[in-house]
């Protein structure tokens, strides 16, 4: 039996005007930029008390350790996100070689996080990584979409996971309790939604589940590498020989990424930085060392792999040209 639903024409007409709002790439701009002031505003008391000078002398004391654990994990991240990709393309019904999807995943999240707005440079940027292939607008749509709802939701499970631990604390000490675990459960729910999204058009006897659980624990997989790339710059100064700390960093830096990834802020670029610095700074405690943290993990996390992107491309395209010089001289 079809579940019928009745719109009314007036529901209709306003989604379709929110829609092409929406597409108006100044609106998006003025958004991104509103969220941004608002959060900056914000922790505008943490910013006044930074200094050239501080920053730059805990930028020079940031271990050269933590700067190869932060690659390290920036790398896991990266290949985690591919593992979703794949994932992804079987279910869009175009399963293609994992290798080639590691490469177009890699070069698509490395420029697609940098430019912002998710949805619109991810759908424009993997018509071109994924040429080879010869997908459609539509699939190319239909796989960013899904990409960006496994993102999400990989996120709010992330923080659902990491406030866990402070669960039987909080139940015993609050009047509250039956909101708290209402609340957890809540933010862990979306983990049903890898078993609606990763559905693959002609499901195989028993691989359809595997393949959903190695979806999900790639995307919680993104989460917890990319929050430890950022971690390991940090947890020296903030927590020394203490990874206990770790979950309660996961916390903040959930919450920051989401409210970065709805803002459609490159990178959450001023959103992340005003969340981490607003839960991990109080007073003149640690501002220069989370500043430096976080300026050091946009270097590595965000511009790294943009640089190795282009670096290839360039290395591609002088091959492409080279063969194209050469080729007539043969003949």
């Amino acid at each position: 039996m079809k579940l019928h639903l009745s719109v009314p024409p007036w529901a209709r007409e306003l989604a379709a005007r929110l829609q092409r709002i929406a597409a108006i790439r100044a609106v998006r701009l003025a958004l991104a930029l509103g969220a941004v002031a608002v959060a900056l505003w914000l922790v505008r008391d943490q910013l006044q008390q930074i200094s050239l000078t501080g920053l730059a002398a805990a930028l020079r004391a940031t271990p050269p350790l933590a700067l190869a654990l932060s690659a390290l994990f920036t790398a896991l991240s990266f290949a985690c996100l591919a593992i979703v990709e794949w994932q992804a393309l079987k279910i869009v019904g175009r399963p293609l070689p994992p290798g080639r999807v590691a490469v177009a995943s890699f070069a698509s999240n490395a420029v697609s996080i940098v430019l912002g707005f998710g949805v619109v440079s991810g759908s424009a940027i993997r018509l071109r990584t994924y040429a080879f292939a010869q997908l459609k607008p539509a699939e190319i749509a239909r796989l960013v979409v899904l990409l960006q709802a496994a993102t999400f939701a990989s996120g709010i499970v992330a923080l659902g996971l990491s406030l866990l631990r402070w669960l039987p604390h909080a139940l015993a000490g609050s009047s509250d309790a039956w909101l708290i675990l209402g609340r957890d459960l809540a933010l862990l729910a979306p983990i049903s939604l890898w078993f609606v999204l990763f559905r693959t058009p002609t499901p195989r006897p028993g691989r359809t589940t595997l393949d959903r659980l190695i979806a999900l624990a790639a995307g919680l997989g993104d989460q917890v590498f990319s929050g430890a790339a950022l971690f390991v710059l940090s947890w020296f100064v903030l927590s020394p020989r203490d990874l206990g700390a770790f979950d309660a960093f996961m916390t903040v830096f959930c919450l920051g990424s989401l409210i970065g990834s709805i803002s459609g802020v490159p990178g959450g670029l001023g959103v992340l930085d005003a969340v981490m610095l607003g839960g991990f700074s109080t007073g003149r405690s640690h501002v220069h060392e989370t500043a430096a943290a976080l300026i050091l993990y946009r270097v590595i996390y965000f511009l790294g792999p943009l640089v190795v992107t282009c670096a290839v491309w360039l290395v591609q395209h002088g091959v492409r040209l080279a063969r194209t010089v050469v080729r007539p001289q043969k003949t």
